[in-house]
């Protein structure tokens, strides 16, 4: 115990660090810097600022009910989404104008997937990420562009194409500096649905894979699948974790994961009554159990 006092004394006073002197610099260490949250206000979007370094975007006028959301470390910003674009463009953007207000880090766009109204507004951004997946690398060209099918989008023809500037292999870590978060393939909702994780701060960002408001599956074949990438996420994550949605109320309930597995269950064995409507030229079959509502569109 001597040996250790000593040393620690030798050190302080060759540092000069000694409790008598406590305003010498050399003693000091610096604080990391505080982040002061921006306060927007717009006609379209209603913008929170939760922690750490997150915006919530919301459209509440949307015909969508969209959420988007920005993700800021201190080196680079992730553009989750981008909106149905039913918005009066500002100095000639969209979207872009209001990120402008909050951050001057550089932003890549990464899209939950592809469909129409999440997408709408991406000529905005200079930089766009896609998840690595093979049939999407090999869908782009040797120059990048990656041309979107009419099914991927489901309503429109917009956008034609996009150049990819970055490809995120799922469950790799990506630095957004002093942040680390990972991309996880969640096929269900559509094949290329990405969820970004925040390990650090629990926090799971899930696109249209789970939000306030009825579940959409495209064809009974993917009742399966999205079974599995629900089994995925709750053997992995647990309820300590925040889940935030693209459609409504931002925040969803952990345990919501499992009613929405009980639904596709019950769609999957046959064993749920489904009422019919047609939506976007499909015929919807709509379930509901205990609360949770699954529609499959064929």
């Amino acid at each position: 115990m001597w040996r250790f006092v000593f040393y620690l004394s030798t050190f302080l006073a060759l540092t000069g660090c000694v409790a008598t002197d406590p305003d010498n610099p050399e003693c000091k260490t610096e604080a990391p810097d505080v982040y002061e949250p921006v306060n927007v206000e717009d006609d379209w979007y209603n913008v929170t600022y939760v922690e750490p370094r997150t915006y919530i975007i919301e459209e509440p006028s949307s015909s969508q009910g969209n959420v988007s959301y920005l993700i800021l470390g201190t080196e680079r910003a992730v553009m989750f989404d981008t909106g149905a674009g039913e918005n009066n463009p500002v100095t000639d953007t969209k979207m872009k104008y209001l990120i402008d207000q909050i951050t001057d880090l550089p932003v890549t766009l990464l899209l939950s997937h592809f469909h129409f109204d999440h997408n709408q507004n991406i000529q905005e951004f200079d930089h766009v990420a896609f998840i690595e997946l093979e049939y999407l690398v090999n869908g782009t060209s040797p120059e990048g562009i990656y041309t979107f099918t009419e099914e991927q989008l489901v309503e429109g023809n917009f956008p034609e194409s996009v150049e990819v500037d970055e490809w995120w292999t799922p469950q790799t870590s990506i630095d957004l500096g002093d942040r680390t978060i990972e991309i996880w393939s969640i096929p269900g909702h559509a094949d290329e649905s990405a969820m970004i994780v925040d390990y650090e701060n629990k926090l799971l960002f899930m696109g249209d894979f789970i939000y306030n408001g009825p579940m959409f599956v495209f064809g009974e074949q993917n009742v399966p699948v999205y079974i599995a990438s629900t089994d995925v996420i709750t053997s992995s994550f647990d309820s300590s974790y925040t889940l935030y949605g693209a459609h409504g109320l931002p925040e969803v309930d952990f345990d919501d994961l499992f009613g929405l597995r009980d639904v596709l269950v019950c769609i999957d064995e046959n064993t749920c009554t489904a009422s019919m409507f047609n939506l976007f030229g499909y015929v919807v079959y709509a379930y509901s159990l205990n609360g949770m509502e699954v529609w499959v569109l064929t």
